[in-house]
């Protein structure tokens, strides 16, 4: 309790768990009483002893004092307790807190003057009355309803809650920026029920000036942060979960290798100084009672962790989850359990000395009867204490020294890798961190803050190595982003960069990516929006996703009953006039907190609304001839094809046209300007699918078929010399009578952009020094293929080839009788002719010629 953050902990333990005024200890022990639990090797008695006496009347006397002073209301329960959600809309609408601390303190009028991990200004006064912000929209005070309002959400489930005007749900925020953004800020005043435009307009200055100065810190200047043709908004977010795993590693370790350090050198110990299970029970307790020795999960064997459970037991004490689940194990009653593990024994006294030598060897310096666990871990983290110095006694049990514990089965808790930092730069052979280095980046001033995790790989980014290492108490030539980098991947994506099969990428319902955004959005509560088990790069749908679409967004197609000329052209689709994706929404909790507000919403994916055409290539309009303007709509790509005539071939015995793809949608806006709502700024042959995927995707057509050649130089494909790459174009096969498409190919591939960021910087980096582009690497071929069987081309065309026959027919007979006919005339004019000849010449006396 010698300094401020100490302190934090200690009332932090005692106002988590205290309940109608008394201290209580909850099962299992957690958040900021663990830690002291642990740091002092406390029993359950001796916490409720501690924090039920003068530390508890200190700390009633002090919130009463905040009570009276900040005019806080009673709680629920009628206790004088200010509310934590009622001090936060008192600091964040007037600075209240700080300015007017308790017994007379200097003032500040911003947490971020006591706190260097806060940036900018967190709070709306703040941000008000120390930017020009009141001289442009003046007598703008926001009130503590107007914040209660604003940010509400159920405080028990950590999701919004169904609110008209909170800006925690996902849908009003997008809302916020949608309407900010048109500058229509009277529809967005009454939306958030505020007094006046103003008040929406200081909103929005406030909102922005967030995401500059605190989230960014300050680092928004897109000329200046625009490095390797990259923003920085991936820092902004690595600093979140960044800290959280690294934080989430920290206290697994701590967990985990006291236990099992302590267990293992225990039971050598135990034989070492020939103490045996049998001869101790008969000692404290009696020879009936030696029957527990035999029980399996209480075994003392260096194979098991029977050990551990007594341990446990004797470390937590009376009543302790672990005291309770050795009683139901053993049988013991409760008077056999005090005097096995609450009174000075054989056992105990043992256990007692063997934590102390533990301590000694690990020069443990914590207050307490054994070694502070966070500090067992953090040394292992940075300079690999724990397995790299094991007691001596463990070559009895041919257990060695080794960097990290992944080494050691019983220590590795299921990692790999090296999850330390230690192991991960020792076969970099650059020098060893400190303890004082070691205890402040492992701590909340250091890189167990978000801010501070965000603001290590903010320098990184401007290339500010220095003041990295002096403003994390770091030695020259460190390895610390490469492991950060490294750790994040490994520990917190499970790899997301790893070569993965189709079907791992199509079915697996644990893709890391998928699934850490589930776990993490919105309010770090989850988003239940996310379905991780429906893949996202085929945009497939189960029939449960498909059925539940609401009817308005439903699919609409031409009869042609108007018109034959429009037979099976979508008129909607998913609802709408223009190309829209049906995506599922979360809204936050439906009225009375019964269930999450989950709704499909149309998003458009392109920069105008790019109106559907076309049929869905399945057919199109009868009587089509080889000019005309084939035209189908793509939905896995979102796109509008037209179609290209190619040649005529024999499908089925019936005579087709065959279409391709025109290559026109494919290319850039340098050849191709009109292509700029599609976003076409890469290489032409590539489709930006990027907004429809929320992700660097880009459509092609497979090995990257009449695009750029360049894009051939950016990956190898393997055996390529072997395949014929115009068999992967897309074609279709319309019979021309009917319009229906009698055999198709539809072949797509997707390719991600390597882009770097902050946690993959040196992706497509050799490519862009050489080629100018970055890579395009192919990971997903689409193929859809459709051709109508024999007998279906029988029973429902066949009545074509019948109507040709006859028409056939009709046409020999005709031009014979023709022919018969003609010739009969030619015969019958030439006789008459003649006749009328011979009779004009015996009329004149002209000699009788026949020519």
């Amino acid at each position: 309790m010698s300094n401020t953050s100490g302190l934090k902990i200690w009332i932090q333990a005692l106002s988590e768990n205290t309940k109608n005024g008394n201290f209580t200890i909850s099962i299992p022990i957690t958040g900021n009483l663990y830690i002291l639990w642990q740091y002092f090797g406390l029993t359950y008695s001796q916490m409720s002893m501690l924090f039920s006496g003068y530390f508890s009347q200190l700390y009633e006397t002090a919130t009463f004092m905040v009570y009276s002073q900040y005019e806080c209301q009673p709680n629920t329960l009628g206790e004088e307790y200010c509310d934590p959600v009622y001090l936060s809309a008192l600091q964040w609408t007037q600075s209240y807190i700080t300015r007017f601390p308790p017994l007379g303190g200097i003032g500040y009028k911003s947490i971020s003057s006591l706190n260097k991990t806060y940036y900018g200004y967190p709070e709306l006064y703040y941000f008000y009355t120390s930017t020009p912000t009141k001289n442009k929209y003046p007598n703008v005070t926001f009130t503590i309803q107007d914040y209660l309002r604003l940010f509400y959400y159920n405080r028990t489930t950590g999701f919004p809650a169904y609110n008209d005007s909170t800006l925690l749900d996902v849908g009003k925020m997008d809302q916020f920026f949608d309407l900010a953004y048109k500058g229509n800020f009277y529809e967005l005043a009454q939306i958030l029920q505020l007094p006046d435009f103003n008040y929406a307009r200081v909103l929005w200055d406030y909102v922005n000036n967030l995401v500059d100065m605190t989230v960014l810190q300050g680092k928004y200047d897109p000329e200046v942060y625009n490095i390797d043709n990259r923003g920085i908004s991936s820092e902004a977010a690595i600093g979140n979960i960044g800290s959280q795993t690294l934080y989430k590693l920290i206290t697994d370790m701590a967990m985990v290798i006291p236990i099992v350090i302590t267990s293992g050198y225990d039971y050598l110990q135990l034989t070492n100084d020939m103490i045996h299970c049998v001869t101790v029970i008969s000692e404290i307790l009696s020879q009936a009672e030696t029957y527990i020795c035999s029980n399996y999960a209480l075994e003392w064997n260096y194979s098991t962790n029977g050990i551990s459970l007594w341990i446990l037991a004797y470390w937590n004490g009376v009543n302790s989850t672990d005291w309770n689940i050795f009683q139901q194990l053993s049988m013991l009653n409760y008077t056999s359990m005090l005097k096995l593990f609450n009174t000075s024994n054989t056992l105990t006294q043992k256990f007692a000395m063997y934590d102390l030598n533990l301590k000694d060897h690990y020069e443990c310096l914590n207050p307490g009867p054994r070694c502070d666990p966070m500090y067992l871990a953090k040394m292992q983290w940075g300079n690999g204490l724990v397995t790299t110095k094991l007691p001596t006694i463990f070559s009895q049990g041919f257990i060695g020294n080794a960097t990290s514990i992944t080494n050691f089965e019983f220590l590795s808790m299921g990692l790999s890798g090296t999850p330390e930092y230690y192991s991960f730069s020792k076969k970099l052979l650059v020098r060893s961190l400190t303890k004082s280095q070691i205890d402040f980046l492992l701590s909340f001033d250091g890189l167990f803050s978000s801010s501070q995790f965000q603001l290590f790989f903010i320098y990184e980014y401007e290339g500010k190595y220095s003041l990295q290492e002096k403003s994390f108490n770091l030695p020259k030539n460190n390895y610390m982003i490469d492991y950060l980098r490294y750790m994040i991947d490994k520990y917190y994506f499970n790899g997301l960069i790893k070569t993965k099969s189709v079907n791992t990428i199509l079915w697996n319902d644990t893709e890391p990516l998928l699934q850490k955004l589930k776990l993490t959005n919105p309010l770090l509560g989850g988003n239940p929006a996310l379905d991780i088990s429906l893949t996202s790069i085929g945009r497939n749908m189960s029939q449960n996703s498909i059925s539940s679409l609401p009817k308005s967004m439903k699919n609409m197609m031409d009869s042609g009953e108007t018109h034959v000329n429009n037979v099976r052209k979508y008129r909607l689709f998913a609802g709408q006039d223009y190309i829209s994706i049906p995506t599922l929404g979360y809204f936050g909790q439906l009225p009375n907190n019964t269930m999450a507000n989950l709704t499909y919403y149309s998003m458009n994916p392109w920069a105008v609304n790019v109106p559907i055409e076309g049929t869905d290539a399945w057919g199109f309009r009868p009587y089509i001839s080889k000019s005309d303007n084939v035209k189908f709509f793509f939905d896995i790509g979102s796109l509008v094809f037209e179609g290209k005539y190619d040649k005529e071939v024999t499908v089925k015995d019936f005579d087709c046209y065959r279409y391709r793809i025109n290559n026109d949608i494919l290319k850039n806006i340098t050849e191709n300007e009109g292509n700029n709502v599609f976003y076409a700024f890469g290489p032409s042959g590539l489709v930006n699918e990027t907004m429809v995927f929320s992700a660097p995707i880009f459509g092609s057509k497979p090995y990257f078929l009449d695009s750029d050649s360049i894009l051939l130089k950016l990956v190898n494909f393997s055996d390529f010399d072997s395949i014929d790459i115009h068999d992967y174009d897309t074609i279709f096969d319309i019979e021309k009578y009917s319009g229906t498409t009698f055999h198709s190919i539809q072949q797509f591939q997707y390719n991600f952009e390597l882009k770097p960021d902050s946690l993959y910087p040196k992706l497509g980096f050799y490519n862009m020094k050489r080629y100018g582009f970055r890579t395009y690497m192919p990971f997903f071929y689409m193929q859809r293929y459709q051709k109508l069987s024999q007998h279906i081309v029988d029973k429902y065309f066949g009545i074509i080839h019948t109507i040709l026959t006859v028409n056939l027919v009709s046409q020999i007979v005709g031009y014979t009788l023709t022919g018969i006919l003609l010739v009969s005339l030619i015969a019958f004019i030439w006789i008459r002719r003649r006749k009328i000849r011979i009779a004009m010449e015996r009329e004149n006396g002209y000699p009788l010629l026949i020519k």
